[in-house]
């Protein structure tokens, strides 16, 4: 029993060390996913809405678009260049509906939080 417990654990472990892993987005070129926590932006989806992600760094390079499902876990975008050593002050970033419906383009910085949240007719933004 205690065997069946403890691989019960460690397989729970994993999926959730796999599915944290999935929701950063790293700074294009790092070796690493994993980012700075003081170093993040964090993007929440609490719509009916599935919403598409896009930006560009402070220095011009572009980040990768990525799709955030309704109601899905938090995705967070790491703003630390390891390469250079740093962390950027923030980005252009842009949201957007699955159907192109703009509900969000704007310089942010870094340790924003935002949440898409439903509206009557649509989603609308709460920045933190």
């Amino acid at each position: 029993m205690r065997k069946k417990l403890l691989v019960f654990f460690a397989g729970l472990i994993f999926n959730a060390a796999f599915a944290l892993n999935g929701t950063m987005h790293a700074y294009p070129g790092n070796k690493k996913t994993e980012g700075s926590p003081t170093c993040l932006i964090k993007i929440t989806n609490d719509s009916h809405d599935d919403i598409v992600v896009y930006g560009t760094y402070d220095d011009g390079v572009p980040l990768r678009p990525f799709i955030i499902y309704a109601y899905e876990m938090p995705h967070y975008i790491s703003l630390y260049n390891e390469n250079v050593g740093f962390c950027h002050s923030g980005m252009d970033l842009g949201i957007e509906t699955a159907s192109g419906l703009k509900i969000y383009n704007a310089y942010t910085w870094v340790n924003a939080r935002i949440r898409i949240v439903s509206g009557w007719l649509k989603p609308y933004i709460i920045v933190d």
